[in-house]
């Protein structure tokens, strides 16, 4: 249904239901795979009948390669963005931002280069760099670039901030741009049928083919996000939901065992601060993301609270 509402607007057709989607897709899938196959063969004319303007269809693969750049974005940074500004996150916006104008660009180019191409080889080189990009500009906007980020806007939190890229975070980089150079070099080889396909659709099926690959891609940035920076997030979100839980009730007479579950032990020593405005980002955290530390900064103190497989510790108040 929410595909449908969405392709209802951007198209002012009404859609036909779920049925009509999977139609569609159906048939997205069975002419790609015929556009694909007479690539291979080499009988490029069989699939270049479409009177269809070059400029057309250069603005069309333009457009594929920004939605696969946007939607990895998405994947990796949209929702761990939307989660964090719930939950007092500092900056939670900043690195999607930043790294969907980046991975925009470089699907912008790799779109532009493939369609020139009609090379089945070189459009799978082409968009497996592009993975590579795509994977590079993640590892480095969430860990060296953000800590270059919060020194540019914050220079005081230097020495309360580390996003190194350690051992674990290498190899799991490492492991996720595997995966990204695969599947975004096999995805693709259909990025020129897709052009296609959504330039001789009419009305809401052009939208589809669109949704569908973008959608690959942010599964694919979800899917790198889960690996390393969604542990950060939680941690952030169960630090959040202790100090909300406490302000909820405060001076009510709450049994040991759900002070312990909600991490109330932990915020002792930070208590006389909890009325005022603050916010929450991740200080450090070891190899396995199992210990991670949360920087709670209030207006006139800061504090440092780990988190240890999603329980909090005792949070500890630190010079400014």
């Amino acid at each position: 249904m929410l595909i449908c509402y969405s392709l209802t607007v951007l198209s002012n057709t009404p859609c036909r239901g779920f049925g009509a989607v999977k139609n569609r897709f159906v048939h997205i899938f069975e002419f790609a795979v015929y556009n694909l196959i007479h690539r291979i063969t080499g009988n490029v004319n069989m699939i270049n009948r479409d009177p269809t303007p070059r400029s057309s269809l250069m603005k069309t693969a333009l457009l594929v390669g920004v939605l696969a750049g946007l939607g990895f974005a998405l994947g990796t940074w949209g929702i761990d963005g939307f989660v964090l500004s719930r939950a007092h996150g500092m900056y939670p916006f900043l690195k999607l931002f930043v790294g969907a104008m980046a991975c925009a660009l470089a699907g912008l180019l790799a779109g532009w280069l493939c369609r020139r191409s009609v090379n089945i080889f070189v459009n799978f080189l082409i968009w497996a760099f592009a993975g590579f990009t795509f994977d590079r500009i993640a590892l480095y906007l969430n860990f060296p670039g953000m800590q270059a980020m919060l020194h540019w806007l914050q220079p005081e939190l230097d020495s309360l901030v580390n996003y190194s890229i350690d051992y674990g975070v290498s190899t799991r980089g490492t492991l996720m741009l595997v995966i990204t150079i695969v599947a975004s070099g096999l995805i693709g080889l259909f990025a020129n049928s897709i052009v296609e396909e959504t330039i001789s659709a009419e009305g809401i099926r052009r939208g589809i083919s669109l949704l569908i690959w973008t959608g690959v891609f942010l599964g694919i940035g979800y899917l790198g996000a889960s690996m390393n920076t969604n542990p950060m997030r939680d941690a952030v979100v169960s630090v959040d939901q202790s100090i909300q839980f406490s302000i909820a009730h405060t001076g009510e007479d709450l049994s040991t065992q759900t002070k312990s579950e909600m991490g109330l032990f932990g915020l002792q020593q930070i208590e006389p601060y909890l009325n005022s405005p603050y916010r929450l980002i991740t200080s450090g955290y070891d190899t396995m993301l199992v210990f991670i530390r949360v920087l709670v900064q209030f207006e006139d103190q800061n504090a440092i609270c780990p988190v240890v497989n999603g329980g909090l510790g005792t949070c500890n108040i630190v010079k400014k």
